[in-house]
């Protein structure tokens, strides 16, 4: 059974009466929580009912024992070394992918060309929209500005970015145009402003079409 306590000083029971404390028997509190101004609500299973939720956490904690390969009063400790593990398995990866990804920006700034201005087309690494324009903003750093085009297939889907500092787009270089132009060739659209614009598409074999229109409209081709 449930039994529901109330403001244990004014001695209030909004539950289950009993005659005696030894009446309950085994107690396993089940929840605890405020239900209005210095008033709080306490739920709890009696008897058999607190024995089997007892039992059910027993094997619950015998189970992930199992699943660890480890006793039952190891368990919070093995959670910790696994936790440590994870962390520095995380950083481990964050740590070559940021030198992966360095190296890669090196090849595509290599690629740099001069447009009036330095222009990057390229296809790029992005695993979301997010990054690739991370990666735009850190190619842009790298050539000192100017504009960069740039390419990425994000989970089997085509995206197409382009991007220009105020230098570049007082040059001529528009970003919305660009992106325009060279959106069908992936079997989409999309648009924007002179200094920032994207697209999205359905033909990720359309990139190398698409980025090679952009050569040629901006004269690098």
């Amino acid at each position: 059974r449930v039994l529901e306590v109330g403001n244990f000083s004014k001695e209030l029971c909004g539950g289950t009466h009993v005659g005696r404390t030894t009446e309950i028997g085994l107690l396993r509190i089940v929840s605890e929580g405020s239900v209005g101004a210095n008033l709080r609500r306490i739920e709890a299973a009696t008897s058999f009912d607190a024995y089997e939720a007892f039992k059910a956490e027993q094997d619950v904690l015998e189970e992930a024992a199992a699943a660890l390969k480890s006793r039952p009063s190891e368990v919070a400790e093995r959670v910790r070394q696994l936790q440590k593990k994870a962390k520095e398995a995380e950083a481990a990866l964050a740590d070559a992918k940021r030198r992966g990804t360095a190296g890669a920006l090196d090849e595509v700034v290599a690629g740099v060309a001069d447009a009036g201005y330095p222009l990057v087309v390229s296809r790029v690494e992005a695993a979301s929209g997010d990054e690739l324009r991370e990666v735009a903003d850190a190619v842009r750093a790298r050539i000192g500005g100017g504009a960069v085009v740039l390419a990425a297939e994000v989970d089997g889907r085509p995206l197409l970015l382009a991007a220009a500092s105020q230098a570049a787009v007082d040059a001529g270089f528009d970003a919305n145009s660009v992106i325009r132009v060279i959106a069908p060739s992936i079997g989409g659209g999309g648009g924007g402003k002179a200094g920032m614009a994207q697209a999205g598409g359905k033909d990720p074999a359309g990139i190398e079409a698409a980025l090679r229109k952009a050569r040629e409209m901006l004269g690098v081709g």
